[in-house]
């Protein structure tokens, strides 16, 4: 390899196993933290730069085997510390990356990794070349491919990773004019649809079964945060392309601003209203009633039986209150 290399080793079993990091001696160092069967966990120093978490994994193809993989990572990287986990775990979360075979099922192993990764803020940066990067040899209807190696890294270190590269530093607005762009957002809607629709099932399942099972609670506890995730990137893309809109148009009198304008005073504005009986109001006197009696209905003084209701600990006592209505003095504000 050269003398400005080194590498670390960790044997195969057989044909299948065996990691390898490798790194040039002049860029960094390597210092290994620990090794274990199925990963090498160690930290990458960039000479005149910040240190890394790397982990290198070949994971157990057994979803029990890879728990201990998944209980050794868990909380080892501190959320200010760049991280990143990568190579083979021998696992598919999604049915995009398996072709071929049996339908991909979202069962305990895809979970138990997906559980992983949220709770331990990893993100996967996706691929470039081939979509699929294991194959079981044959040809034809008989024919599996799945994506098998995939790297992940966390808030921390991708935020570094957009410090570096320029291009994604702020939004810009030729970037609406690429169809690619929109392509993205179309799926990322798609995709909280889909989410939306698998979280309602599981809410109906859980709120009518008093049994719940804990591995249902465990996705829906998932899928709940995925969806979080997704809604987030979804509102910076569009806060920024608002944004971009606005410095552009928004400072001069077009006809931008008045429709800007125009529709904030149109959704703050209730036209039609809908009675109990089912009558279409739209008179603004009657809107008004109307809003008046559902209030005065829904807050009205109700008889209360608080005999075996638990006591409140938490009300201030006597001597409190009188410091507070106190007049603040000169010396407490110097």
């Amino acid at each position: 390899m050269g003398e400005e290399w080194d590498f670390i080793l960790l044997p195969s079993r057989g044909n299948s196993g065996g990691i390898m990091v490798i790194w040039r001696t002049n860029v960094a160092s390597f210092s290994l933290i620990k090794s274990l069967d199925q990963c090498f966990l160690g930290e990458l120093e960039i000479f005149n730069k910040n240190k890394w978490m790397i982990a290198t994994t070949y994971g157990n193809r057994e979803y029990q085997g890879r728990r201990d993989l998944w209980n050794y990572f868990d909380g080892v990287v501190e959320q200010e510390t760049p991280a990143v986990f990568g190579s083979d775990f021998d696992c598919i979360i999604s049915q995009d990356e398996k072709n071929g075979g049996m339908k991909f099922s979202f069962s305990l192993g895809p979970l138990e990794m997906k559980v992983f990764m949220n709770n331990n803020d990893l993100h996967d940066i996706g691929i470039i070349g081939a979509k699929f990067t294991w194959c079981n040899n044959k040809s034809g209807s008989a024919r599996i491919v799945e994506r098998l190696d995939r790297c992940m890294m966390n808030s921390k270190a991708l935020e570094l990773q957009q410090v570096h590269k320029s291009r994604f530093r702020k939004f810009e607005d030729v970037w609406i004019s690429y169809a690619a762009a929109t392509s993205v957002i179309k799926n990322s809607w798609a995709k909280l649809d889909n989410l939306r629709k698998e979280i309602e099932n599981l809410q109906q399942e859980e709120a009518s079964d008093l049994l719940f099972p804990d591995n249902k609670a465990l996705i829906l506890r998932t899928k709940v945060k995925e969806f979080n995730s997704t809604l987030a990137r979804l509102n910076t893309w569009w806060k920024q392309r608002a944004k971009s809109k606005w410095m552009k148009e928004g400072d001069v009198n077009t006809s931008f601003i008045h429709a800007f304008t125009n529709g904030r005073r149109n959704r703050n504005t209730i036209k039609k209203l809908r009675k109990e009986e089912g009558e279409l109001v739209e008179d603004q006197y009657c809107l008004r009633r109307n809003f008046f009696q559902f209030f005065c209905k829904k807050w009205k003084y109700k008889d209360c039986i608080l005999e075996y209701w638990p006591m409140n600990e938490n009300i201030l006592k006597h001597e409190e209150c009188e410091i507070l209505d106190s007049e603040v003095k000169l010396e407490e504000v110097e």
